[in-house]
């Protein structure tokens, strides 16, 4: 049997704890990659924010770690605030007090007493935290590695993970909106980080651990321009074996069939350009630019105002119609600094003005349809009606990175499928047009943007993203690009 307790506390109830970013958002995506691999829902139990007192967890463990039998499983994942007083490590919870820390939060001596106390002879700790704001004394440190380094190379059967060294911050990636370290966990679990997998199929304690350490640093330089350092820790067996992904891997393999669960992955994309002195905002006494430059842009930004807060209303008034939405289920932001977004339940239309890099004369409007929470709704006629004639390009963002070297080896051995190639020397990027695609297909190391000649029916770009990955996905037993959830 496999049982598993998880626990994310974003939101805390005192109002001098800070919120933990994305906490709920890591557990509740971690329930379901460990679902994939044989914790059952029934024997998984998910607590987040107000469901997480410490009341709630200290009962849920008890519960969870009371039914472990000899050969048992018993995974515990933590997302919150740690700290530790003296030799001993606590994790809070959402009723935690920071005037009274030790005694409103959870000591994990207190856990694994209870697991010395059971049976269960694999026991796996996933620890995302750090000591972060709003944990009052500084008598209070990060972690206290011993305690767990004492429990954990005490059995063969265990091993303990944190997201970083302690000491260090455990940061969140606003692009994902995840934790940087369980992003990456999950992806492991998933199978969709191939270099985290030994033999291909098993996720061990070694080969997640090595994986973590280049994993993580490539997420944060994703998210920020300075160096963000963190280092994950871990201790405990080598040995472990966390998750058999075969079944997984030959059904993904057995079926390149496009799937809604990647939908969320897309982001619809259009421009168009037009001179700035067209603009409404643009002074006739004002001279047109010639060349690229802050002020330029701030000029083109100013100018187009007037446009930019047209356009918002008028796909306001679209989105409020076709999918019959009321006020309060749409929700317009800007214009503000040439930018602008609406909100609905379905997704989020963005949009922004620029100078064209291509002619500081003009300006280009960028569209973008992301944010996608309901995939059968761009689907929906009500969509075309509302932005037909829009887009001419779909962006996806693969799971994973590329390897931008193996795919432009692999696109040259294509042979009669492949229509054109062109990339640059230093391997950033690499343009294709495969036949039997309509769309030029341009692939970065972190993205793949098709895009048609003219504006098309979402639809149609549909088509062509999935006649891409099925011409791109099996070409080898490792696809060469990730389209996983």
């Amino acid at each position: 049997m496999k049982v598993a307790v998880l626990v994310g506390v974003e939101e805390y109830a005192a109002a001098d704890m800070a919120d933990v970013r994305f906490a709920r958002n890591d557990a509740e995506a971690l329930s379901e990659a460990w679902a994939a691999v044989g914790f059952d829902g029934a024997d998984q139990t998910v607590l987040v924010n107000g469901l997480a007192t410490k009341a709630a967890v200290e009962s849920a463990l008890r519960a969870a770690i009371g039914r472990l039998g000899g050969g048992d499983s018993f995974y515990l994942y933590y997302a919150g605030h740690g700290f530790c007083g003296g030799a001993r490590n606590f994790l809070t919870c959402h009723d935690t007090e920071a005037t009274d820390l030790m005694a409103t939060s959870i000591e994990l001596e207190w856990v694994f007493g209870l697991l010395r106390e059971s049976r269960c002879t694999r026991v796996a700790l996933f620890l995302d935290s750090c000591r972060g704001e709003g944990l009052g004394s500084d008598l209070f440190g990060d972690r206290a590695d011993s305690e767990l380094e004492a429990f954990f190379t005490a059995d063969e059967g265990r091993v303990c993970f944190a997201s970083s060294q302690s000491g260090q911050v455990s940061w969140a990636s606003r692009r994902n909106k995840r934790g940087a370290w369980a992003l990456n966990v999950v992806e492991a679990f998933r199978g969709n980080a191939p270099a985290a997998l030994m033999n291909g199929v098993l996720l061990t304690s070694e080969s997640l651990q090595e994986h973590l350490g280049a994993a993580v640093q490539e997420t944060l330089a994703g998210d920020f321009v300075e160096r963000r350092d963190q280092s994950p820790w871990a201790c405990g067996s080598e040995c472990f074996e966390l998750a058999h992904l075969g079944p997984i891997l030959h059904a993904r393999e057995a079926s390149k069939v496009p799937s809604e669960a990647q939908v969320p992955r897309l982001a619809f994309c259009g421009e168009t350009s037009v001179p700035i002195k067209k603009l409404s905002g643009f002074k006739k006494h004002q001279r047109v630019p010639t060349e690229l430059s802050h002020y330029a842009e701030g000029l083109a930004r100013e100018a187009a105002r007037e446009e930019l807060d047209a356009e918002l209303e008028r796909i306001y008034r679209r989105l409020r119609d076709e999918f019959d939405l009321r006020r309060k289920d749409l929700s317009k932001v800007g214009p503000e600094d040439g930018a602008g977004s609406i909100d609905c339940p379905f997704f989020t239309y963005h949009l922004h003005v620029a100078q064209d890099p291509a002619d500081p004369s003009r300006v280009v409007y960028y569209r973008e349809v992301g944010d996608i929470t309901e995939p059968e709704r761009i689907l929906d006629r009500a969509f075309l009606n509302a932005f037909g004639g829009t887009f001419r390009s779909l962006r996806f963002t693969p799971p994973l990175q590329l390897d931008l070297d193996q795919f432009i080896d692999r696109m040259e051995a294509l042979g009669d499928q492949l229509q054109s190639l062109d990339f640059d020397p230093a391997g950033t990027f690499c343009k294709v047009r495969i036949r039997g695609v309509e769309a030029l297909i341009n692939v970065t190391v972190r993205e793949i943007v098709l895009t048609h000649d003219t504006s098309s029916d979402p639809r149609v770009l549909i088509e062509s993203f999935t006649q891409s990955q099925q011409l791109l996905g099996d070409t080898s037993d490792v696809p060469l690009i990730a389209f996983g959830s």
